[in-house]
Protein backbone atom coordinates (compact mmCIF):
# COMPACT_ATOMS: atom_id res chain seq x y z
CA UNK A 1 0.00 0.00 0.00
CA UNK A 2 2.54 1.99 0.51
CA UNK A 3 4.18 1.80 -2.47
CA UNK A 4 1.25 2.68 -4.25
CA UNK A 5 0.70 6.13 -1.96
CA UNK A 6 4.63 7.02 -3.26
CA UNK A 7 4.03 5.78 -6.80
CA UNK A 8 1.15 7.95 -7.11
CA UNK A 9 1.79 11.03 -4.99
CA UNK A 10 5.36 11.08 -7.85
CA UNK A 11 2.86 10.32 -10.57
CA UNK A 12 0.52 13.63 -8.93
CA UNK A 13 3.92 15.42 -9.25
CA UNK A 14 5.04 14.92 -12.54
CA UNK A 15 1.34 15.56 -13.47
CA UNK A 16 1.38 18.64 -11.53
CA UNK A 17 4.92 20.15 -13.49
CA UNK A 18 2.98 19.13 -16.88
CA UNK A 19 0.40 21.01 -15.64
CA UNK A 20 2.15 23.90 -14.65
CA UNK A 21 4.11 23.88 -17.71
CA UNK A 22 0.58 23.61 -20.14
CA UNK A 23 -0.62 26.16 -18.17
CA UNK A 24 2.23 28.70 -19.14
CA UNK A 25 2.42 27.45 -22.48
CA UNK A 26 -1.62 28.80 -23.09
CA UNK A 27 -0.77 31.66 -21.14
CA UNK A 28 1.66 32.97 -23.58
CA UNK A 29 -0.27 31.19 -26.33
CA UNK A 30 -2.56 33.97 -24.87
CA UNK A 31 -0.35 36.66 -25.13
CA UNK A 32 0.70 36.16 -28.84
CA UNK A 33 -2.72 35.75 -29.96
CA UNK A 34 -3.72 39.27 -28.56
CA UNK A 35 -0.99 40.85 -29.69
CA UNK A 36 -1.30 39.55 -33.14
CA UNK A 37 -5.59 40.86 -33.23
CA UNK A 38 -3.91 43.87 -32.10
CA UNK A 39 -1.67 44.26 -35.06
CA UNK A 40 -4.47 42.65 -37.39
CA UNK A 41 -7.02 45.50 -36.22
CA UNK A 42 -4.35 48.33 -37.02
CA UNK A 43 -4.17 46.70 -40.61
CA UNK A 44 -7.49 46.78 -40.75
CA UNK A 45 -7.96 50.10 -39.13
CA UNK A 46 -10.06 52.47 -41.04
CA UNK A 47 -7.73 55.04 -41.00
CA UNK A 48 -4.99 52.84 -41.95
CA UNK A 49 -2.77 53.97 -45.80
CA UNK A 50 -4.04 51.41 -48.15
CA UNK A 51 -0.74 48.89 -48.55
CA UNK A 52 -0.14 50.88 -51.58
CA UNK A 53 1.03 53.33 -50.32
CA UNK A 54 4.49 52.45 -49.15
CA UNK A 55 4.62 50.67 -52.71
CA UNK A 56 3.98 54.31 -54.59
CA UNK A 57 6.62 55.91 -52.14
CA UNK A 58 9.39 53.42 -52.81
CA UNK A 59 8.82 53.62 -56.66
CA UNK A 60 8.35 56.97 -57.26
CA UNK A 61 11.79 57.80 -54.86
CA UNK A 62 14.24 59.69 -56.53
CA UNK A 63 11.91 61.27 -58.92
CA UNK A 64 9.91 64.64 -58.98
CA UNK A 65 6.64 62.86 -58.16
CA UNK A 66 5.56 63.40 -54.36
CA UNK A 67 3.45 61.00 -52.87
CA UNK A 68 1.03 62.05 -49.82
CA UNK A 69 -1.83 60.51 -47.29
CA UNK A 70 -4.83 62.70 -48.10
CA UNK A 71 -7.34 60.75 -45.53
CA UNK A 72 -7.68 57.05 -46.65
CA UNK A 73 -6.42 57.90 -50.25
CA UNK A 74 -2.88 58.06 -51.22
CA UNK A 75 -2.41 61.44 -53.94
CA UNK A 76 0.23 61.65 -55.96
CA UNK A 77 1.12 64.95 -57.29
CA UNK A 78 2.64 64.41 -60.73
CA UNK A 79 4.22 67.80 -62.40
CA UNK A 80 2.93 68.59 -65.86
CA UNK A 81 6.37 68.14 -67.56
CA UNK A 82 6.92 64.41 -66.67
CA UNK A 83 3.82 63.65 -68.83
CA UNK A 84 3.81 66.08 -71.62
CA UNK A 85 6.73 68.57 -73.05
CA UNK A 86 4.51 71.96 -72.57
CA UNK A 87 0.99 72.50 -70.68
CA UNK A 88 -0.40 72.84 -73.97
CA UNK A 89 0.53 69.21 -75.83
CA UNK A 90 -2.13 67.16 -76.82
CA UNK A 91 0.40 63.44 -76.82
CA UNK A 92 2.19 62.39 -73.85
CA UNK A 93 5.87 62.94 -73.43
CA UNK A 94 8.36 59.89 -73.88
CA UNK A 95 9.07 60.57 -69.87
CA UNK A 96 5.53 59.79 -69.40
CA UNK A 97 6.08 56.16 -69.80
CA UNK A 98 7.95 56.14 -66.41
CA UNK A 99 5.44 57.70 -64.68
CA UNK A 100 2.57 55.62 -65.72
CA UNK A 101 4.50 52.18 -65.98
CA UNK A 102 5.26 52.55 -62.41
CA UNK A 103 2.10 53.59 -61.38
CA UNK A 104 0.28 50.81 -63.21
CA UNK A 105 2.57 48.26 -61.76
CA UNK A 106 1.54 49.16 -58.27
CA UNK A 107 -2.08 48.88 -59.52
CA UNK A 108 -1.44 45.79 -61.08
CA UNK A 109 -0.24 44.42 -57.73
CA UNK A 110 -2.90 45.98 -55.65
CA UNK A 111 -6.19 45.20 -57.82
CA UNK A 112 -8.56 47.00 -55.48
CA UNK A 113 -7.75 50.42 -55.09
CA UNK A 114 -9.63 53.01 -57.63
CA UNK A 115 -7.40 55.40 -59.55
CA UNK A 116 -8.44 59.29 -60.29
CA UNK A 117 -6.37 61.18 -62.45
CA UNK A 118 -6.98 65.01 -62.55
CA UNK A 119 -5.22 67.83 -64.87
CA UNK A 120 -4.32 70.91 -63.49
CA UNK A 121 -3.46 73.36 -66.34
CA UNK A 122 -1.58 76.52 -65.49
CA UNK A 123 -3.36 79.29 -67.54
CA UNK A 124 -1.66 80.24 -70.36
CA UNK A 125 -4.20 81.31 -72.98
CA UNK A 126 -4.52 78.25 -75.59
CA UNK A 127 -3.44 78.70 -78.71
CA UNK A 128 -6.04 79.08 -81.57
CA UNK A 129 -5.91 75.60 -83.03
CA UNK A 130 -6.41 74.38 -79.29
CA UNK A 131 -9.63 76.66 -78.80
CA UNK A 132 -10.68 75.47 -82.22
CA UNK A 133 -10.51 71.77 -81.88
CA UNK A 134 -11.21 71.70 -77.45
CA UNK A 135 -12.65 74.65 -76.47
CA UNK A 136 -11.19 75.72 -73.43
CA UNK A 137 -8.48 74.55 -71.43
CA UNK A 138 -10.93 72.67 -68.86
CA UNK A 139 -11.16 70.50 -72.21
CA UNK A 140 -7.83 70.18 -72.70
CA UNK A 141 -6.94 69.24 -69.46
CA UNK A 142 -10.01 66.47 -69.86
CA UNK A 143 -7.94 65.24 -72.85
CA UNK A 144 -4.65 65.44 -71.38
CA UNK A 145 -5.99 63.31 -68.28
CA UNK A 146 -7.60 60.91 -70.46
CA UNK A 147 -4.55 60.59 -72.42
CA UNK A 148 -3.06 59.12 -69.13
CA UNK A 149 -5.83 56.99 -68.06
CA UNK A 150 -5.67 55.36 -71.22
CA UNK A 151 -1.81 54.38 -70.71
CA UNK A 152 -2.94 52.70 -67.79
CA UNK A 153 -5.43 51.07 -69.47
CA UNK A 154 -2.60 50.17 -72.04
CA UNK A 155 -0.69 48.77 -69.17
CA UNK A 156 -3.27 46.44 -68.22
CA UNK A 157 -5.62 48.73 -65.71
CA UNK A 158 -9.27 47.37 -66.00
CA UNK A 159 -10.90 50.46 -66.94
CA UNK A 160 -13.32 50.24 -64.12
CA UNK A 161 -10.65 50.88 -61.81
CA UNK A 162 -9.66 54.31 -64.13
CA UNK A 163 -11.83 57.85 -63.46
CA UNK A 164 -9.92 60.93 -65.03
CA UNK A 165 -11.01 64.80 -64.78
CA UNK A 166 -10.11 68.31 -65.36
CA UNK A 167 -9.65 71.04 -63.12
CA UNK A 168 -9.10 73.28 -66.49
CA UNK A 169 -7.26 76.38 -64.88
CA UNK A 170 -8.44 77.95 -62.15
CA UNK A 171 -6.15 80.71 -62.26
CA UNK A 172 -7.23 83.97 -61.22
CA UNK A 173 -6.09 86.53 -63.82
CA UNK A 174 -2.34 87.87 -62.68
CA UNK A 175 -1.67 84.77 -60.93
CA UNK A 176 0.61 81.92 -61.74
CA UNK A 177 0.22 78.30 -61.20
CA UNK A 178 2.31 75.21 -62.78
CA UNK A 179 0.76 72.63 -64.91
CA UNK A 180 0.59 69.37 -62.95
CA UNK A 181 -1.66 66.20 -62.40
CA UNK A 182 -3.24 65.04 -59.27
CA UNK A 183 -3.46 61.30 -59.26
CA UNK A 184 -6.16 59.87 -56.62
CA UNK A 185 -5.73 56.06 -55.65
CA UNK A 186 -8.26 55.15 -52.91
CA UNK A 187 -11.05 52.61 -52.42
CA UNK A 188 -14.03 53.37 -55.30
CA UNK A 189 -16.15 55.98 -54.02
CA UNK A 190 -19.79 57.01 -55.59
CA UNK A 191 -19.45 60.06 -57.45
CA UNK A 192 -15.80 59.80 -57.70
Amino acid sequence: MFLVLVWACAHHNRDAALVEQLDSEVLALKTRNEALWTELRKCNAPDAPLPIYQELVQAFSGTEVVVSLAGLDVALDVPGPLLYDTPQEVRLSDRAALVTDLLATALRTNPDPHVTIVAHLDGTELAPALVKRFGSDWELGGFQAAQVGNALLAAGIDGDRVTVASEGSTVEPGETTRHHFTVVVGPEVAGR
